[in-house]
């Protein structure tokens, strides 16, 4: 009979433990047993990136959510980080109902689209900042290289 992967992964969990003189593996046993491992998969993921999504990025040893601006025709994909407004890199200001207070960051980077939907988490919900930010961001580009 076929099972459901979180049923698969429970059951397998179970069977790595077994008692010892520190800990009683039935007890173990039993939480995970009780556990609901559907949650699991909560983020369904798209099956492309465009402007507007929201994805997990990996800046110096932080990671934080970051904004896609474009995705070119070769799949990769441009984006903006979001950061604190404490930050000196702020550009300006972001405020998504999802993503709360903060502000888009002075640069950019880009990752290939698979990296994107792998690490998708949602999507930016304040077209008009979004935009604000971009122009904002390519006139500070501009005159800065």
């Amino acid at each position: 009979m076929n099972q459901p992967e979180h049923e698969q992964l429970k059951r397998e969990l179970m069977e790595k433990f077994n008692p010892t003189t520190t800990y009683i593996g039935s007890h173990v046993r039993l939480a995970v047993h009780q556990t609901d491992f559907k949650g699991l998969k909560s983020t369904t993921r798209p099956t492309s990136i465009r402007k507007g999504d929201v994805i997990v990025s990996f800046e110096g040893v932080k990671s934080r959510p970051s904004v896609v601006v474009n995705v070119l025709k070769d799949r990769t994909v441009l984006y903006i980080p979001l950061t604190s407004t404490e930050n000196v890199h702020c550009l300006s200001e972001s405020k998504s109902r999802f993503f709360g207070e903060g502000c888009f960051c002075k640069a950019f980077s880009v990752c290939t689209e698979e990296f994107a939907i792998e690490h998708f988490i949602g999507v930016y919900d304040n077209n008009k900042l979004l935009n604000q930010a971009i122009k904002q961001l390519k006139e500070y580009l501009n005159k800065n290289l």
